[in-house]
């Protein structure tokens, strides 16, 4: 009976033995797994951290870009600015030659010319540029001066007095 009894628990102890065994050998199974997880997500967020940098470079390059970009839109808003101020100045330049240019015709000083003196724009070549100044009414029979240009730049003054120019097209 001793040695049934010292049986039962030499096969209980091993039987204990094996169980613990067993567990303790899951338990290992189950923190390698986890360790192979952990490693695993390790991966994944140096991955991710990498990407991050990545895209953080990127970002400030855009940032750098659009001030650049900023910049240059404001140049050329300013220069814009600039060129209207010009454009007018130009326009109304070219509005007061267009308002003291006499072309070929019979005009009225005061009416279709304003009084003042005027001169041709380029200098004449040849004697082929005419004018006269009649009386308003005479259908320029009534010659107040007149002139048949020669060479150079020729001129006339014209006032209210004078009432009537006609002037034909200088040619060199």
């Amino acid at each position: 009976m001793l040695i049934a009894a010292l049986t039962v628990l030499l096969l209980g102890a091993a039987g204990a033995w094996v169980a613990q065994h067993q567990v303790t050998r899951n338990e290992a199974q189950k923190v390698l797994d986890l360790r192979e997880t952990r490693d695993d997500l390790q991966d994944k967020l140096d991955i991710a951290q990498d990407r991050l940098e990545e895209v953080s470079a990127e970002n400030e390059d855009r940032k750098s870009r659009e001030a650049d970009l900023a910049a240059a839109e404001a140049a050329v808003a300013q220069r814009e600015n600039e060129i209207g101020t010009r454009e007018a100045a130009v326009t109304a330049t070219e509005q007061q030659i267009a308002a003291n240019t006499i072309q070929p015709g019979r005009w009225t000083v005061g009416t279709d010319v304003e009084p003042g003196a005027y001169r041709v724009a380029e200098p004449v070549v040849g004697t082929r540029c005419y004018w006269k100044i009649s009386v308003t009414g005479s259908n320029g029979d009534d010659i107040v001066a007149n002139d048949f240009g020669t060479q150079g730049n020729l001129s006339v003054t014209l006032s209210e007095a004078r009432t009537s120019s006609r002037p034909t097209a200088a040619r060199g």
